[in-house]
């Protein structure tokens, strides 16, 4: 048994014959010549009874690219035989060449598709003596003149199809049907994947829509396999068919799939909540509102804005829009007051195609900063474990909001956004030589807060990367250069990153 190994058609060839004798000058199973064979030709090669040839799918049947096939063939007489195969792509291959056959002897001639896709045709030439390399190219480019060629030769032809194996896919948007407001948008999401659900990343999905419009008309599947357009609906009410198409690529099928939009108007009623619906706070404290906008049906009312104002006070943000649950989230930045203070916060849904609009009014009580008279000049702190700020400094100003966590004992602390800062003011009657500062402070390690004392700045610090404990602060020491007899002002800012926090529990200074 001998193994072959060819380009193009065949990986691997198996020939269950005996060894060959003497010499072939032809490479066998390489590229013999480039030669496309017309069809017209093909069909006017003899085929003769004295050497059969066939394969074990029968003639015409297909192939996949990575299939076995058996060629089988058998003379009449002994002799020699060459067996040519000519591929799609115009070049001819010698998978046998003057190989000695024995009278009435079935061979066998096995290996595995590897394409190129197409009809491949091969033909068997017998001969009682070797052929000679000129004559075989003769034959190879004129094989219905073999017996021109070639007095004492038989010839016999057969074909098979190559296709590429092809993965099935699964496409689909979702959501498969949905309502709409006239001139209003929707996200909807087109799922690629295999059918064992694994998803397909990188893949190109084509839109179109029937009216309205889409944010794009050509995407690519993220690593979940997923593909996301926005569509806007077209000013009139009617029905909308979206269709996302996989073209197929990479030995994957094609796919397609489709969603109906019903662009509808009507109009509804709204309702605002939100939440904390009273609150008390300290002058200078941030506290969290959200908001939620739901129609008459309690559905969430998505891509609409919402309207923040207050008679005292100011917001992070006085306008935002609704994401997928209906809800804004913003900041109501407590005023400095002297005395308890009543304050009105509204926000409001202006109304919008299809939809009433709608407002929520809540009430707070700013109440003023706590000023506790030092116990002496040698220890001030800041604490805000309670969730209730202590401390004995003269006057505390600062921006951000109380969070609970990120302590080894249940403690809240307070959360600072980048440009945020605390604001200390102490008196002194006398100069200490010296003084330490402790911070308690969590974040990321990339994070610092920059603290100055009297405008001038002592440190940059990084925040613990862990949940806190007693013993983990951070200490700077400092000299009486950078101290006042009577009014000192410490200041502690934020400096991180967007969308990052750090936060502090508590703030010791000791002279």
């Amino acid at each position: 048994m001998n193994g072959k190994k060819l380009g193009l058609s065949f990986l691997v060839v198996v020939l269950l014959v005996g060894l060959v004798s003497g010499v072939a000058l032809a490479q066998v199973g390489g590229v013999f010549m480039r030669f496309s064979l017309p069809q017209s030709v093909y069909n006017s090669i003899p085929r003769s009874s004295q050497i059969e040839l066939s394969v074990d799918r029968g003639e015409g049947a297909t192939y996949y690219v990575g299939d076995t096939i058996t060629v089988r063939y058998r003379p009449r007489r002994a002799g020699f035989v060459n067996l040519v195969n000519y591929l799609p792509g115009g070049q001819v291959q010698i998978l046998l060449r003057d190989q000695p056959v024995k009278e009435g002897v079935t061979e066998t001639y096995r290996g595995v598709v590897s394409g190129p896709p197409g009809t491949e045709r091969l033909v068997i030439l017998f001969t009682p003596t070797p052929v000679s390399d000129s004559d075989l190219r003769s034959v190879v480019r004129e094989p219905h003149q073999v017996s021109r060629i070639l007095s004492r030769s038989e010839m016999n032809r057969t074909y098979f199809n190559v296709m590429e194996r092809v993965s099935e896919v699964l496409l689909e948007i979702q959501p498969a049907s949905f309502t709409v407001e006239p001139g209003a948008s929707f996200i909807i999401s087109a799922v690629l994947e295999d059918t064992s659900g694994r998803p397909l990343v990188a893949r190109r999905i084509n839109w179109n829509v029937s009216a309205g419009s889409l944010s794009s008309y050509s995407t690519l599947t993220n690593n979940s396999g997923v593909s996301k357009v926005t569509f806007y609906a077209p000013d009139n009410p009617m029905t909308v068919t979206i269709r996302a198409e996989f073209s197929g690529e990479g030995g994957l099928s094609s796919a397609q799939a489709r969603a109906t939009a019903s662009v509808e108007s009507q109009m509804r009623s709204t309702t605002l909540t939100i939440s904390p619906s009273s609150f008390s706070a300290e002058a200078g404290e941030r506290v969290r509102l959200e908001a939620y906008l739901e129609d008459q049906n309690g559905q969430p009312v998505y891509g609409r804005t919402i309207y923040w104002s207050s008679n005292r006070g100011s917001f992070s943000q006085n306008s935002v829009v609704t994401d997928s649950r209906g809800r804004v989230v913003v900041y109501y930045n407590a005023p400095d007051v002297t005395s308890s203070t009543s304050v009105e916060i509204r926000a409001d849904f202006r109304g919008s195609v299809g939809l009433h609009p709608t407002s929520q009014v809540v009430y707070g009580t700013v109440e003023p900063a706590v000023v506790v008279a030092p116990l002496s000049d040698s220890l001030f702190y800041l604490d805000f474990s309670s969730g209730t700020p202590q401390h004995n400094f003269y006057r505390v100003q600062y921006r951000g909001g109380l969070v609970f966590d990120f302590s080894l004992s249940p403690a809240y602390l307070l959360e600072l956004e980048g440009g945020d800062q605390i604001e200390l003011q102490f008196n002194l009657d006398t100069v200490p030589e010296e003084g330490v500062l402790l911070l308690w402070a969590q974040g990321e390690s990339r994070d610092e807060l920059e603290v100055y004392l009297n405008g001038r700045q002592l440190k940059s610090i990084k925040p613990s990367s862990h949940v806190l404990g007693p013993g983990d602060y951070q200490e700077i020491d400092f000299r009486s250069n950078v101290l006042n007899k009577g009014t000192n002002r410490l200041q502690i800012t934020a400096n991180v990153g967007r969308g990052r926090v750090v936060r502090v529990q508590r703030v010791v200074l000791v002279f």
